[in-house]
C-alpha cells in the first residue's frame, strides 16, 4: 500500500509542477506580447481595425457556389474572425464589437454552435 500511496504523492506533486510552469510559461507570454508595438494601441483603434477587415468581402468557394447534398458541408470562415484569435486583449475586444457578430450565416447544422456564439455577442435577447 506504501507503494502506491508514494506514487500518487509523486503524481500530485509532478501535476502541480506542471500546473505552475504552465501558469509561469503563459506569464512569459503575455509579457512578451505586451512588447509588440500593436500591444500600443489604443483599443478603439484596434475595434476601427476589426470592423474594416468585417467590411472587406469575403472570396472562397463557399460563397461562390450552391450547395447540394451531394458536396462536402461548406465551410464556415468569417475571416474577420481570425484577428480574435491573436491574443487574450484582441479576443476581448472582438467579443465586445456588437456588430462582429451580427452577420448570422447558417450553412450546415455544424455551424449551429457558432451561430449560439454570434447571437450571444452580438446583444440580441
Amino acid at each position: 500500500m506504501q507503494l502506491s500511496e508514494s506514487k500518487a504523492i509523486r503524481r500530485a506533486s509532478m501535476l502541480a509542477c506542471r500546473r505552475d510552469l504552465l501558469e509561469l510559461a503563459r506569464q512569459i507570454g503575455s509579457q512578451f506580447n505586451a512588447l509588440s508595438p500593436t500591444a500600443k494601441l489604443p483599443d478603439e483603434i484596434l475595434s476601427r481595425v476589426f470592423m474594416e477587415v468585417h467590411s472587406c468581402p469575403q472570396n472562397g468557394p463557399q460563397k461562390s457556389r450552391g450547395y447540394s447534398e451531394s458536396d462536402d458541408p461548406p465551410q464556415l470562415d468569417p475571416h474577420w474572425l481570425h484577428l480574435a484569435q491573436v491574443c487574450r486583449r484582441w479576443r476581448a475586444i472582438a467579443l465586445q464589437l456588437s456588430e462582429l457578430w451580427s452577420d448570422i450565416q447558417i450553412i450546415s447544422e455544424e455551424h449551429i454552435p457558432f451561430v449560439k456564439l454570434q447571437l450571444e455577442c452580438s446583444g440580441v435577447r
